[in-house]
């Protein structure tokens, strides 16, 4: 499925960087034996301070090999993104993969990929972690459709009128009309 959704962002003249995740196995144990035996292209290091949180962020930029033989359409870059820190006085390390049609410099990517990082902490995970989105169990994809969009109406809302966490303020407006419709005006 993602092959043919990769194919139809090429067809309508846009590009497309993907995150590979667990739900593609074979590619990302091809993507990380890459980025364990070949050279990277450009690489990219910095150091994030944010909310008494150190993060050190490492971009590696490899040149796409064999990927088009497996059959994933026009990968020009292969990226590893390697962070590591110190959270709440415990040490953490998380890799990533990433996929896309577009070749530039690892420091470009960098951004990019904090950008992408940023609607996914601020969309994605909410819609999940506190709609339970992803357990929604509607077998019409017009209602599935319908329910994402007003998901994501009321966290643009909420967001709007000055909500920065979304779960104490879903408990706080419960019940509360009083609350709610002067969001709406």
């Amino acid at each position: 499925m993602l092959k043919k959704t990769l194919q139809a962002v090429l067809d309508s003249d846009n590009d497309y960087l993907v995150a590979v995740k667990g739900n593609q196995p074979t590619l990302l144990a091809h993507l990380q034996t890459f980025s364990r035996h070949l050279k990277s292209k450009d690489i990219h290091h910095s150091e994030v301070i944010h909310k008494g949180r150190v993060e050190q962020r490492t971009v590696h930029v490899f040149q796409s090999s064999g990927l088009d033989e497996m059959g994933w359409p026009s990968v020009h870059s292969i990226l590893w993104v390697k962070r590591s820190g110190l959270r709440n006085h415990k040490t953490y390390c998380n890799e990533c993969y990433y996929i896309s049609s577009v070749q530039t410099s690892a420091e470009q990517w960098q951004s990019l990929i904090q950008g992408h990082w940023g609607i996914e902490n601020r969309l994605h995970w909410p819609k999940d972690a506190i709609f339970d989105e992803d357990k929604t169990r509607l077998e019409d994809s017009h209602s599935l459709m319908a329910w994402s969009i007003i998901r994501s109406f009321i966290i643009n809302i909420l967001r709007l009128s000055g909500y920065q966490s979304l779960k104490p303020t879903l408990t706080k407006l419960a019940n509360r009309l009083d609350l709610i419709f002067p969001l709406l005006q």
